[in-house]
């Protein structure tokens, strides 16, 4: 057997998690030169996980349906026109929580030779897929040639796991093997809304999340000062933004046909929003750490001591891991190098296609090798009417404003010809062209891994280490860890936060509290005056983010954000970025997630001279973003 794929009216394509989609062979001899990637080209990535070759690709079908099979067999020099073809099923597939089901069934049909192979356009059965949601890990196939005498072949075993849908997905859905599989997997025998709802809402509030052809469990940002920012991206490099994981299980509901909508959360006034937990201290007038930043003073009178005496700000950076840096000589093709902080940006040159492969110790790919970024705009259709004919892994969707557009598909490279009623979706730098994919784009192919070289990383006294690329103070807040080769030393050992708060005044508003030691007097009145006459809190200065907020993966991620995203499904609001939820509005997940919002403060010449924190009325509000494709 040379390759095998699946179709039939209840058959749904599934891409391979960002590295294309099966279009020509959803299974592979191992010995056909190339392998899937190849026998798909271009419709997946040259740089596809190995898994899938071993694997074969993901195949997903509505639930009850009868499943068509197409298949191509080695053909010996001198062999007859044409044989009959014999495939016997059996799949154990899981139906509910220890609930199996076996089937089987005999695919047959004819096979005729052309080029030295035989080939069979349809292999029917006669009986349908189990009736329940859920999935078979291995639905394996034994294959068998019949020639005229009847004499019969071994033509060998196909093997690729399977899922069971509740129903077709909501239209523009994506499909992913992830996805599915959660989806398939949490739902396994469930069939009301409601309770597949909750079922697969669990991985994330277990904030265990696992990527399904390797079991890794995927990162909310991470150790990564940026990241993936599309749903492809997050399973390619298995780390993302909080748009990715909205995506995410947006995509695992629709894909049992529920419908969600993602919204993003924008703070009410000008700035970004604080994620809960931080620590405050009221007034304008302190007693600060000091250039050391520890605390060497006793509080007097009815003063606060924010932070005791010996001690600094507690879970401050102090060590952390010096990313890799993008060379030019590792580039292949016209890719460029741009930027100067966070080890640079790897970005696609003017054909708009990842051509640089590089060491994955080092790097995480984000667009994998020979595509471009996925579902861009290619084309608008300026004729509402317009009969648009797609090619390739090409997709139609509509915005909005009920604009149509041909995008770019899973591999990210245009390939639909221009036709009557559309016109390049060209605009600025950004450009995309027949073959190529969409250049000017200011995105991440590639990210700096961040790790420590050695594993588990020692501390000294009560130094935290998170993610396995930082250190942090710890509940003491002196450093207390010395940098080593390929890490950078954020603060001196022996020191903590410098010139940060650690008494304030007590209910009389007045601070009576002298400092001693090297620790100073802070005043930051004239500054909050720039904010305004209620300003109250400057950030990171008397208001500041405490640990124990965890995320996807994540012991500690960052405790702001210009925006976050979330998903809602009817009114009940879940946040998959940190596994919170369900909450039965908007504004008890904001009394749940937030701290407050900040905002900008500028003197007279416009110069950012800080930020405000404000922690009072309502922070934030929703707006309904696009869909994913």
């Amino acid at each position: 057997m040379l390759t095998l794929e699946f179709g039939g009216d209840g058959q749904h394509e599934v891409e391979l998690d960002g590295y294309g989609t099966c279009l020509n062979a959803d299974w592979v001899a191992p010995d056909l030169k190339g392998g899937l990637a190849a026998a798909n080209a271009p419709y997946v990535s040259p740089a596809m996980p190995e898994y899938y070759n071993l694997h074969g690709g993901p195949v997903a079908y509505v639930r009850g349906t009868v499943p068509e099979l197409s298949a191509r067999f080695r053909a010996p020099e001198g062999a007859q026109s044409d044989v009959q073809i014999i495939g016997d099923v059996r799949a154990e597939f899981h139906v509910g929580e220890g609930k199996t089901e076996l089937y089987q069934t005999r695919f047959s049909g004819r096979a005729k030779r052309l080029n030295g192979e035989w080939v069979a356009d349809v292999l029917s059965c006669q009986h349908p897929l189990p009736a329940e949601i859920g999935y078979a890990e291995a639905f394996t196939i034994r294959w068998h040639l019949k020639t005229a005498d009847g004499s019969p072949y071994d033509a060998g075993v196909s093997t690729v796991p399977l899922y069971l849908l509740r129903e077709s997905p909501g239209e523009g859905v994506p499909l992913l093997h992830t996805t599915v599989n959660l989806a398939c997997r949490a739902a396994a025998g469930l069939e009301e809304d409601a309770e597949i709802i909750d079922a697969v809402w669990q991985p994330f509030a277990a904030r265990h999340v696992p990527r399904a052809r390797d079991g890794q469990a995927l990162a909310y940002y991470g150790a990564y000062h940026s990241t993936a920012g599309d749903l492809r991206g997050l399973l390619v490099a298995g780390t993302g933004q909080c748009t990715t994981w909205a995506f995410l299980q947006y995509a695992a509901l629709g894909a049992m046909g529920i419908d969600s909508e993602v919204m993003m959360v924008m703070s009410k006034g000008k700035g970004g929003i604080m994620v809960r937990r931080w620590a405050h201290l009221d007034g304008a007038r302190f007693i600060s750490s000091g250039p050391n930043g520890i605390c060497e003073t006793t509080v007097a009178g009815d003063d606060e001591q924010a932070i005791e005496v010996g001690s600094g700000r507690p879970n401050t950076r102090a060590v952390e891991v010096v990313p890799a840096k993008f060379q030019k000589d590792q580039l292949k093709g016209d890719d460029i190098i741009r930027g100067r902080s966070w080890g640079n940006y790897l970005l696609t040159g003017p054909d708009g296609i990842v051509q640089t492969e590089l060491d994955m110790n080092d790097f995480l790919p984000v667009v994998p090798l020979g595509f471009g970024v996925a579902q861009q705009r290619g084309y608008q259709i300026t004729e509402t009417e317009a009969e648009v004919v797609v090619s390739g892994d090409d997709s139609l969707t509509r915005d909005a404003n009920g604009k149509g557009w041909v995008l770019t598909g899973p591999n990210g490279i245009l390939e639909t010809t221009p036709q009557d009623g559309m016109k390049s979706a060209a605009m600025g730098r950004v450009t995309v062209s027949l073959g190529k994919g969409s250049a000017g784009l200011n995105l991440h192919t590639y990210l700096p891994r961040r790790r420590f070289a050695q594993l588990p990383r020692n501390t000294g006294g009560d130094d935290l280490v998170h993610d396995d690329s930082w250190i942090s103070t710890g509940p003491n807040g002196i450093v207390e860890t010395a940098a080593i080769d390929g890490e950078e030393q954020v603060m001196p050992l022996g020191t903590g936060a410098p010139e940060v708060p650690v008494i304030g005044p007590g209910p009389d508003g007045v601070l009576n509290t002298e400092p001693a030691g090297d620790d100073t007097i802070l005043d930051i009145s004239d500054t909050l005056k720039l904010a305004g006459e209620d300003a109250r809190y400057l950030s990171q200065v008397n208001i500041w983010p405490l640990a124990g907020v965890p995320g996807q993966r994540t012991s500690n991620p960052k405790p702001g954000f210009p925006n976050h995203v979330i998903l809602k499904v009817g009114e009940t609001i879940f946040d998959p970025s940190y596994g919170t939820g369900p909450f039965p509005d908007h504004a008890t997940w904001e009394e749940a997630s937030l701290a407050g919002r900040n905002a900008a403060i500028k003197d007279a010449d416009g110069k950012r001279v800080g930020s405000q924190a404000v922690r009072e009325g309502r922070l934030s509000y929703m707006q309904k973003l696009l869909s994913p494709h």
